[in-house]
């Protein structure tokens, strides 16, 4: 039986407007209005998030202009453990700490990024420029996927290559064309450091940070993987926060390797496991959303205490479950999802003739 996948599903993530929804994909706070509501309290990523709050950059000292550092944040863990969700929150967390630097400093100033429309894309804040390297989602042809190399040939440009795309999404912006006008930025390969320099002097000129989300890059050797580190380190300064996601468990002494025991400017999250009670804790959360639009499956009460008969490392894996447990009520239990659909489908997965992985 063919069923055409569901327009809206209450335990996908909206990606603008009222669908389309997606079966995995992160949750981008910074860009979408309502995402920050989805985000539930799972894998300590509460304690993370404060961690970057306390010992992230300080949103006061990014926007003084004499001073102005830089920052660098490395979220790592294993695949599907919700680091790029992370990052996203963070960059939102930091975009709207930034706002009210602005707004406490020189009173309004741009779009608010608080009044939009649920679920709708936000305004672009007056504080910073979010650049994502590949776009909000995960992608299987990505910047990082791009860079795989075994005798360094490929490392060299990295930086223009990073700054080039940070140019292509800032460049159209009627602000960032002004100051442009007075600098006018260029990317040499052969010299990117020029137009990173460039690159500052026109995020002071118009009073704005940018925070860069830099991919996974699985580089071949572990001497290229420290050479990377160290490359986002020295990009990471005034006015300028990276953000680099690293698909590796026990990056810590990776980390030391490339910039020692105690890096200024570097702020480290580890991902961790997923825990029982974390099955409870997602659906709950995700029952007392309000205004999710217009989900086509109802969730009994049964289903918060009804425990997984499998284990569920990570975040993705439970979200696909999820959403083929929606995908299952719909074809043949009414759009109902009580405990009975849920052990149906883990049922499902233990039978023998079924190879499945997650």
């Amino acid at each position: 039986m063919t069923t055409v996948p569901l327009p809206c599903n209450l335990f996908g993530v909206p990606t603008g407007g009222a669908g389309p929804w997606q079966k995995y994909a992160p949750l981008a706070p910074w860009l979408f209005e309502g995402h920050s509501d989805l985000w539930a309290p799972v894998d300590h990523v509460a304690q993370l998030l404060e961690k970057f709050q306390v010992q992230g950059p300080s949103p006061w000292d990014l926007m003084d202009v004499e001073f102005s550092p830089g920052h660098l944040v490395i979220v790592s863990g294993a695949k599907k453990t919700g680091k790029t969700s992370l990052i996203h929150h963070c960059v939102h967390d930091l975009a709207v700490r930034l706002q009210e630097c602005v707004i406490a400093r020189d009173g309004p100033g741009g779009e608010d990024p608080q009044m939009v429309e649920k679920w709708r894309t936000r305004n672009r804040p007056a504080s910073s420029f979010v650049v994502v390297l590949d776009g909000y989602r995960n992608k299987r042809e990505s910047f990082g996927r791009g860079r795989i190399d075994g005798t360094g040939e490929l490392f060299e440009p990295i930086d223009a290559q990073i700054l080039e795309r940070v140019v292509e999404t800032l460049r159209g912006l009627p602000e960032w064309d002004r100051a442009e006008r007075e600098s006018v930025l260029t990317v040499d390969p052969s010299k990117p450091y020029s137009g990173y320099h460039r690159l500052k002097r026109i995020l002071k000129d118009v009073n704005r940070c940018a925070l860069i989300v830099v991919p996974h890059v699985p580089w071949a050797h572990t001497e290229l993987s420290i050479r990377f580190i160290n490359e986002c380190h020295e990009i990471a300064t005034r006015g300028l926060v990276v953000f680099l996601e690293v698909s590796q468990i026990d990056f810590a002494p990776l980390l030391h390797a490339a910039l020692g025991e105690r890096p200024e400017a570097v702020t480290h999250l580890e991902m961790g496991a997923l825990e029982k009670e974390d099955w409870t804790t997602y659906i709950r959360h995700r029952l007392t959303v309000d205004g999710i639009p217009a989900p086509v499956v109802s969730v009994a009460d049964d289903v918060i205490d009804t425990a997984p008969s499998l284990p569920i490392n990570t975040i993705g894996d439970m979200q696909t479950h999820l959403y083929e447990i929606a995908q299952l009520a719909r074809r043949e239990y009414n759009d109902l999802i009580d405990a009975e659909v849920v052990r149906r489908h883990f049922d499902e997965l233990t039978r023998p003739d079924v190879l499945r992985r997650y």
